[in-house]
C-alpha cells in the first residue's frame, strides 16, 4: 500500500504534462479522407471503482478525466470509500474548484441511477463482468 501511494502523484504529474504539450493532429487515413483528432472535453464522467485499491484505480481514472476537463462523479465501492472520501477532501483542500470532483455513496440501486441519467456522457466501469454486462445494457 504504501508503495501505491507513493506513485499516486505520477499520474497526475503525466497528465497534466500532456496538456502542456497538448496538439491537435492529422492522420493518415486513407485517399480522400481527412481524419482530425482533437481533444475536447466530454463533460461529466461517471466512474465506478470496485472495493480492491480503491484508492489507485480512482487515481489512475481521475487524472486523465480532470485533465481532459470533465467533471468527475466517482462511485466507490460501498465495501472500501473511505480512502476515495479522503481523498476528495485532499482535493477539495488543495483548491479544486467546487463541483468538479463528486463522490456519491451507495450500492447498486445508486449506480444504477449514475449509469442511466441521461446527463452522463461517460462511465468508466473497473468490476465484475455481470456488472459491467448490466452496465454496458443500461448505458
Amino acid at each position: 500500500m504504501r508503495f501505491q501511494l507513493s506513485r499516486l502523484p505520477e499520474w497526475f504529474e503525466y497528465y497534466a504534462s500532456l496538456l502542456r504539450v497538448h496538439e491537435e493532429s492529422v492522420k493518415p487515413f486513407g485517399p480522400g479522407y481527412l481524419n482530425v483528432t482533437k481533444r475536447a472535453a466530454l463533460g461529466v464522467v461517471v466512474q465506478i471503482t470496485p472495493f480492491n485499491h480503491p484508492l489507485l484505480i480512482t487515481v489512475k481514472k481521475l487524472a486523465p478525466a480532470l485533465a481532459a476537463g470533465n467533471t468527475v462523479v466517482i462511485k466507490p465501492s460501498e465495501l472500501a470509500p473511505a480512502s476515495v472520501i479522503e481523498f476528495a477532501k485532499l482535493c477539495t483542500k488543495a483548491g479544486l474548484p467546487p463541483g468538479v470532483l463528486n463522490v456519491l455513496l451507495g450500492g447498486k440501486e445508486v449506480g444504477e441511477c449514475l449509469v442511466s441519467d441521461t446527463r452522463i456522457v461517460k462511465v468508466d466501469f473497473t468490476g465484475g463482468p455481470s456488472a459491467g454486462k448490466e452496465i454496458g445494457r443500461q448505458a
